[in-house]
């Protein structure tokens, strides 16, 4: 008999580091969810909603607006790979544009560091 584990809306959200309304809101937009209750209709989540949660968090603090979030968790997993991937994608572009960034920035430093005036 396997046992699962399951946190309270109040760890869950102290876990990954949002507020329990953002949970509700989380779950009533289908962006997380459907969430187990208990017999007394409290929300119930286990280590894999934690972990689907984070990668919200994560997306929302990249600046995914929610609205592209919204039903997802209604998707095929295969979709939700391919969402993934996809946005990894845009990351990898981002972060490719910033180290150019970077360098221009170092460039700029060193040659007025050189050049004072």
């Amino acid at each position: 008999m396997t046992v699962i584990t399951v946190y309270s809306a109040e760890k869950t959200a102290e876990m990954v580091g949002i507020s329990k309304a953002t949970l509700r809101y989380y779950e009533e937009y289908k962006i997380i969810g459907p969430i187990s209750r208990d017999v007394h209709n409290y929300r119930e989540y286990t280590a894999e909603d934690i972990e689907w949660i984070k990668v919200i968090v994560l997306l929302r603090e990249m600046g995914v607006p929610v609205k592209s979030l919204m039903g997802v968790q209604e998707t095929r997993m295969q979709d939700r790979v391919d969402y993934l991937k996809g946005y990894r994608q845009t990351v990898q572009e981002k972060m490719q544009q910033l180290e150019k960034t970077d360098n221009l920035l170092a460039q700029k430093i060193t040659y007025l560091e050189t050049h004072k005036l």
